[in-house]
């Protein structure tokens, strides 16, 4: 049984001590947690849902963070991947045990699109990087056709697709409270009153891992995603390409 703390102190930051209480605060206001690919079906006079979604366009170390937070309160949450990110391989061990981590957990899965890096924003370039996901992960679960955008533009703001589900359809966006931490900011106060107090029947609840831990200066986490980068990189050309090996070590 999972003991909700009803007379938790409010410090509002991005640490994950203060993520935790934002799900206790949840479950304390009697929001149950759905899925996007298959949401509950409610009493919009009584019922109160939460979707929780997380966008991965920085860290995976730190998204499997939050998901253990998450599983630890029994809650689930859906974790967007970028299968063409800069920053992260998917084809990658270090990575793949990070990602397979918060499936193991428990939580979904969906495809995270920056349009930025497709050459041709259409819905056939986006089944493709559909594709490669499902080949890396579909093994270990069942991938639903669920989407998430980056940066999105007004063309996928309340669209649904034919092939996807969007979190940025009418039904999810428009209809219902949208929270998010974009920027590290939020745009509406942080969330943990007004989940506690229950003040929308209906919410979706955006984070983006990155922002979150104990890094409280913007300048501590970039710093930290160079050096993490840099050594990557350090230890790919030590290991492969023998010129290099002498220098970098």
């Amino acid at each position: 049984m999972i003991l909700i703390r009803r007379d938790i102190v409010l410090k509002c930051n991005f640490s994950y001590f203060h993520y935790e209480e934002i799900l206790i605060n949840a479950l304390y206001g009697g929001y149950k947690i759905s899925s996007f690919h298959d949401p509950l079906h409610i009493d919009k006079q009584k019922d109160r849902i939460l979707y929780i979604r997380h966008d991965i366009d920085v860290s995976p170390v730190k998204a499997a963070k939050m998901a253990e937070i998450e599983t630890n309160l029994g809650i689930k949450a859906t974790y967007f991947v970028l299968v063409n990110s800069p920053l992260y391989n998917i084809f990658d061990e270090h990575t793949l045990y990070f990602l397979r981590k918060i499936i193991s957990l428990g939580h979904w899965i969906g495809l995270h699109i920056d349009l930025d890096l497709i050459e041709n924003s259409n819905i056939k370039s986006i089944e493709k990087l559909a594709e490669i996901l499902i080949s890396v992960f579909g093994q270990f679960i069942h991938l639903t056709r669920v989407l998430s955008f980056h940066r999105p533009n007004p063309e996928v703001l309340n669209k649904k697709f034919n092939s996807f589900v969007n979190t940025y359809e009418y039904r999810f966006f428009s209809q219902i409270k949208y929270i998010s931490d974009s920027r590290r900011i939020w745009k509406d106060h942080c969330p943990c009153k007004l989940l506690k107090e229950g003040r929308f029947n209906q919410l979706q609840l955006l984070t983006h891992p990155i922002w979150w831990g104990d890094e409280h200066d913007l300048r501590l986490i970039l710093d930290k995603v160079i050096k993490e980068k840099n050594d990557d990189i350090k230890s790919y050309l030590s290991k492969n390409i023998s010129p290099f090996k002498n220098i970098l070590e």
